[in-house]
């Protein structure tokens, strides 16, 4: 542990951008404690042309560092690294373009035998991406996929949260040092993760790393060059979700996009790259034939509630227009015709029965 947490301390004197250095004293097999004992005359020597606020850092970084220190804080928190040339670095990240000298990651290694497809798309989604992202990456995790993806809020924490009901598991890629989780909101899911027997977070950042700006779009070449194939499970036609989709398809994976309405502004990026090409992601099914491999019989499905088979006719007309899309109570009412009274006492009993559910807005999505 002690030599990872010498290279963890060069890291933060490199800082980002660093990555070819790194990489050619990763190559040269260079010993991080003697590196940290160089002078400016010895790091000139060892990078020609190193500017003077890199040089400063990396001086600065020798006298505050604390290897003992460091380490402690590393095994504390599970913290493991792997470089470039180690037999373990995942070789999926191998070939693309500035791969990561260095990767820290929590909880399981990495499994390159599994099939993994990365999920992404909106932060800002709707109840319907949300939705679809969790059904299909838990139909895909219950089929032994490995689902990877950023966790950021929206479709790629409702991607994980899916994964995490299967076997599959997830591979959550920050843009953060791996011990930052962020969005704070994700603290939770981050420690879903890796309770599952095959659940990972893994940072090419230094320890501590803050979410800055740029790191996100570095991260999307590491979700992609992880995984087989990448889905876009909602995007509007600005989404970084389409950088993802685009690096995928620089690295030669297969991109599927799951369709969405046509009047929906966060559809549009996903129907666009539908009409370009990407494949059709409907069902898990879609994704593993492209893979050769065959769906688990799904389980049967329960037999409808009591409460559905005994509704009223006012409460079966209501639940006939709430579909996977919200609906408003305004359309609810032109749609039936009922009056507001008889309308939100069909709502109320659809609600208690477990069949609908109220979101803000006073709108309404169906259940299961």
């Amino acid at each position: 542990m002690e030599k990872e947490a010498l290279w963890a301390i060069l890291h933060n004197g490199f800082g980002d951008g660093s990555n070819r250095q790194l990489m050619v004293l990763l190559e040269k097999k260079n010993d991080p404690a003697e590196l940290l004992s160089l002078s400016a005359a010895g790091w000139r020597e060892k990078i020609p042309g190193i500017n003077d606020d890199l040089l400063n850092r990396l001086l600065q970084a020798s006298k505050t560092a604390d290897p003992a220190k460091t380490a402690e804080y590393m095994q504390k928190r599970h913290i493991k690294m792997l470089n470039f040339y180690e037999e373990d670095y995942p070789i999926y990240l191998r070939n693309i373009d500035n791969p990561p000298p260095l990767l820290y990651y929590i909880g399981e290694k990495f499994h390159d035998e599994d099939l993994r497809i990365a999920m992404v798309g909106s932060r800002n989604c709707s109840e319907y991406g949300r939705k679809a992202a969790f059904e299909l990456a838990k139909e895909l995790s219950l089929n032994g996929v490995c689902i990877v993806s950023g966790l950021a809020r929206g479709i790629d924490g409702a991607s994980q949260a899916g994964a995490l009901e299967g076997s599959g598991g997830t591979i959550a890629v920050l843009g953060t040092g791996v011990d930052k989780i962020y969005p704070a909101e994700n603290r939770q899911l981050a420690n879903d993760i890796l309770a599952h027997p095959k659940g990972t977070i893994v940072s090419e950042f230094p320890l501590s790393a803050k979410p800055l700006p740029w790191h996100f779009p570095l991260r999307n070449r590491i979700i992609s060059g992880l995984s087989d194939g990448l889905a876009v499970v909602e995007a509007g036609v600005k989404s970084g979700a389409l950088i993802s989709a685009e690096l995928a398809l620089e690295q030669g994976k297969e991109v599927f996009a799951v369709p969405g309405s046509i009047f929906s502004e966060s559809s549009v990026g996903c129907l666009n790259l539908l009409r370009d090409g990407a494949k059709l992601m409907a069902t898990a099914d879609d994704v593993l034939e492209e893979y050769g491999m065959e769906c688990l019989p799904k389980e049967k499905k329960p037999a409808p509630k009591i409460e559905e088979q005994e509704l009223s006719a006012d409460e079966a007309l209501v639940l006939k227009h709430i579909g996977a899309e919200p609906i408003s109570i305004d359309e609810l009412g032109y749609l039936t015709k009922l009056q507001v009274p008889r309308l939100m006492s069909a709502l109320s009993m659809l609600e208690i029965n477990g069949l609908v559910k109220q979101l803000a807005g006073m709108k309404y999505l169906r259940v299961g």
